[in-house]
């Protein structure tokens, strides 16, 4: 059996076989201990198990471990040991207290918990054949709309009365809509509306076109719509059959966001939810800089959801973004206009505790007091202490690269240290022959060809839009392009995976090669037919000669240092090395395995 520990994916491994509790209910004795080290550490038929699930789930293809042969299970088991002797080194050493560790583990277990408050939520969720051919029949035909968005019912109801005296749809969604994006534009949305939710899609198709919709509210009710109908378009035109698992994916993802809202807003209503007052406050009336040395990356928390702290910093710095600012000039922002900052905080806020919500709910529901849960915690913390075992301990034992070993990488891997010979073009296919001659002639009488062919591109992007997206993907060569390219002259190497003899480029790419390097700069190639049927030219900008960089420029040199000594860590004298440095570390304690327990641990591996 191929050994499954190898330096280049160390952590990785270590991290899937972690010393951890048994798998629980398996309908076998998963309790008996299979090993002990020094006597209390216990590795047992289920940690067995559930290891070598881990491994062939985690593990290159070329890596997966295989249990054939009892002598197979010996060999993993003793991977099990030495991956339990390392955390064991680890821990001693006192890696996972660590603050980094603490601080990873701890949001590590917090995502965890979410994701179980997420799946609890899924598992409740049905989606009928009733409601996929129902969502199918709707939407053989869709509807383009506009609409207005508000958060408030009265406001949502005095746009709708201005409307029904006459009042323009565009004035209207100016003046009430939340949507910054659609508002300046009459709310027009630029894609088919197809689905928004039962109460949305009722009143969208119930709607005769130019007329919109009474008020529509949210599943959640939180939101408020009123839609104008603007035309029908055709819709789903695939089989039942093809797009019914799709189908059915959509409105499950719908109705578990629908789901999650409802339950957000319960939680919110049955946990103890606490501010920091000083903390709170002080992002609206204290200097942000002031604020931001007392608390920022001190893991203070600005609020609580039961247990579940809302750290400032999480709060603070997510605002950057958002603002688009930086910590200078946030507090500018503020000043500029302290009612808009102050909802954009707070609503950042309430998300951040929306999300704390669900984990007080796994915490509330035990999630964290089951087996599985311990499990993939300690797992995470497991890897993460024996990574900083490995940086810490045996990395340092490995020698520096010298300047020999430098060298000779760099005079074995050279093509690494070029700037390959190139080519800079403008480069135009049109699918028309009329409309590349046409725009050929208009270059080479002098306009810039960047200017010709952005009108141009304008203008066919324009009429795209007018007839709405496309119902399926349109064949490239249907299609333009136009853009500055950079070609080399040798083809690029070919993606992993990619079919062979392709290469790592575009296939117009390729084709164009030989005529571009034929050419010199400042050259218009006249129009010529490309094997996909469009017509192409281009305008020769630039060329850059082959450029081989050298070992005396010293980011060469930092390089070819960091990429020797990655090479010299992959090696096989490193990785007898490592073997010989687990060995090392597995002699400092005693072991005792259990056969019995082993093939008990065998034939249910066989059986996976």
């Amino acid at each position: 059996m191929k050994k499954i520990f190898w330096v280049a994916t160390l952590a990785a491994l270590l991290t899937g076989l972690a010393f951890l509790a048994g798998c629980g209910g398996c309908g076998y004795d998963e309790k008996k201990p299979v090993a002990t080290i020094d006597g209390k550490n216990v590795v047992t038929v289920g940690d067995f198990v559930y290891h070598y699930k881990r491994a062939v789930e985690m593990a290159p293809f070329q890596n997966k471990p295989v249990i054939n042969t009892f002598e197979d299970a010996k060999d993993f088991l003793d991977d099990i040991i030495t991956s339990r002797v390392l955390e064991m080194e680890a821990d001693k050493l006192g890696y996972g207290k660590e603050a980094n560790v603490i601080k990873e583990v701890e949001g590590f277990r917090s995502n965890l918990l979410r994701e179980r408050s997420r799946r609890k939520l899924e598992e409740g969720i049905k989606v009928t054949e009733a409601d996929i051919l129902d969502f199918y029949n709707k939407n053989k035909e869709w509807r383009r709309v506009s609409y207005l968005v508000t958060d408030d019912k009265k406001t949502v109801e005095a746009a709708y009365a201005e409307l029904a005296k006459g009042a323009k749809w565009d004035d209207v969604v100016a003046k009430y809509s939340l949507d910054e994006q659609t508002k300046k534009t009459g709310g027009q949305v630029p894609q088919d509306f197809t689905y928004g939710g039962d109460n949305a899609s009722r009143a969208v198709y119930a709607t005769p076109v130019g007329k919109y919709t009474p008020v529509v509210a949210s599943e959640n009710g939180d939101m408020y719509f009123i839609f104008r109908v603007d035309k029908k378009v055709p819709g789903q035109k695939d089989e039942y059959a093809k797009v019914k698992d799709s189908i059915r994916d959509s409105i499950k993802q719908y109705k578990l966001d629908v789901k999650t809202r409802e339950m957000v807003a319960k939680w919110r209503k049955e946990a103890k939810i606490v501010r920091d007052p000083e903390m709170y406050n002080g992002m609206y009336d204290k200097p942000i800089p002031e604020l931001a040395a007392k608390y920022n990356r001190k893991r203070a928390a600005v609020s609580r959801v039961g247990t579940v702290p809302v750290y400032f910093d999480t709060w603070y710095e997510g605002a950057f973004l958002q603002l688009g600012v930086n910590e200078n000039t946030m507090e500018l922002r503020r000043k500029e206009n302290p009612a808009a900052f102050k909802k954009i905080m707070d609503d950042r806020l309430r998300i951040f505790e929306d999300q704390a919500l669900s984990e007080w709910a796994a915490l509330r529901d035990g999630e964290d007091k089951k087996e599985d849960f311990i499990r993939e915690v300690n797992k995470f913390r497991a890897g993460m202490m024996v990574d900083i075992l490995y940086e810490k301990v045996f990395l340092p034992t490995i020698p520096a690269v010298t300047e020999e070993e430098i060298t000779r990488y760099f005079d074995a891997h050279k093509a690494e240290f070029q700037e390959p010979e190139r080519a800079a073009v403008f480069l135009v296919a049109l699918p028309d022959k009329a409309k590349s001659d046409e725009l050929y002639a208009k270059v080479k009488a002098g306009a810039p060809i960047e200017t010709v062919v952005g009108e141009y591109m304008k203008a066919f992007n324009d009429e795209m839009m007018k007839k709405g997206p496309p119902k399926e993907q349109p064949a490239e060569s249907s299609m333009p392009v136009a853009d500055f390219v950079n070609i080399n002259r040798q083809p690029t190497a070919p993606a992993p995976g990619s079919p062979p003899g392709s290469g790592g480029e575009p296939p117009i790419i390729a084709e164009i090669r030989a005529k571009v390097f034929a050419a010199k700069v400042g050259d218009l190639s006249a129009p010529f037919r490309l094997k996909d049927g469009r017509w192409a030219f281009f305008k020769y900008f630039e060329y850059y000669p082959l450029v081989q960089h050298t070992l005396a420029e010293p980011q060469v040199q930092d390089k070819a240092k960091e990429l020797a000594r990655n090479e010299k860590m992959a090696s096989p004298a490193t990785d007898r090395k490592c073997q010989a440095w687990f060995q090392t570390l597995r002699d400092k304690h005693k072991v005792v395995i259990d056969e019995g327990a082993l093939k008990m641990a065998f034939k249910k591996a066989q059986k996976l």
